[in-house]
């Protein structure tokens, strides 16, 4: 309830002082790009729950021709779906300690391996994987990041207890009128991105969890990248879980795009781990 209460006092602040808050100057948004998505890559994170990990790569699979499946292996997690089909691959990297982290550098392997775009997929959401092509004809259309947003009209959440549900609404609400960035669901479980914004904000990006996908918005927005979002339906009793500690992540994120422009990071240490990885693969 603490926690309600915290989230709810910027978002009646921020609908009283909607328009009239500019966070710095944002730079201008780059040319749309023209080349269509060939190949996409969908980057999913081991699991222990192997029933839950077959699942989410057999949806991510049976939704469009043109992508294939990375599943990042880490410490204490066995992919066990080699066989499943000549478009999945699996990344054996021991050392990561995050599904960030297992992101980041499934992301760089797709860079690596020529794909335009990378599919973000949170493993427990995986219903959402059916808006696969949806995300893709966004980037097709030009946006250089394709959002899966529940909260623009015709998204929705459904099977998820009211006080949740009006925790995830006023924390992204919170989170656009603090950082500026204009979309709805900061905190969204499904994003697609093109390589350029892979190569300058998902490969530089900092943060554990939600946090990680702030600070990716943070540095397209500085970048003057498009983003736009595409409505999903989340459903179930977790679709729209925060945490006390991942609400104050976001929220020290939040706070410093007030002093900062996200600077970026060395991206070597994703680039070694790829190289030093190795892949299996039925191709």
């Amino acid at each position: 309830m603490s926690l309600m209460v915290w989230l709810l006092v910027p978002l009646a602040v921020s609908v009283i002082t909607a328009g009239a808050r500019q966070l710095g100057s944002s730079s201008p948004q780059r040319p749309a790009p023209r080349e269509l998505v060939r190949r996409a890559l969908v980057v999913l994170p081991s699991d222990k729950d192997q029933r839950a990990l077959l699942r989410a790569v057999s949806r991510a699979l049976e939704t469009d021709p043109r992508v294939d499946v990375l599943v990042v292996e880490s410490s204490g997690t066995s992919a066990g779906v080699d066989q499943i089909s000549q478009r999945v691959s699996v990344l054996h990297e021991p050392s990561l300690d995050s599904d960030t982290a297992a992101l980041q550098v499934g992301a760089a392997r797709g860079l690596s391996d020529g794909y335009d775009a990378v599919i973000e997929l949170s493993l427990t959401h995986s219903r959402l994987a059916r808006r696969i092509t949806s995300l893709l004809e966004a980037l097709d259309d030009g946006a250089h990041v394709a959002v899966g947003s529940r909260y623009v009209p015709g998204g929705r959440v459904i099977g998820c207890p009211f006080g949740r549900r009006m925790v995830s609404r006023s924390a992204n609400v919170t989170l656009r009128w603090l950082t500026g960035v204009p979309v709805s669901d900061l905190t969204a479980h499904i994003r697609a991105y093109r390589r350029s914004a892979v190569e300058q904000a998902l490969l530089h990006a900092n943060g554990t969890a939600r946090a990680l996908g702030v600070d990716v918005m943070l540095r397209c927005r500085h970048a003057g990248l498009r983003v736009t979002e595409i409505p999903v339906t989340a459903a179930g009793p977790m679709c729209t879980a925060v945490t006390v500690a991942g609400g104050r992540e976001l929220l020290v994120r939040a706070l410093r795009a007030r002093h900062d422009r996200a600077q970026p990071r060395s991206t070597a240490t994703i680039i070694e781990r790829v190289d030093a990885a190795t892949v299996a693969t039925g191709r």
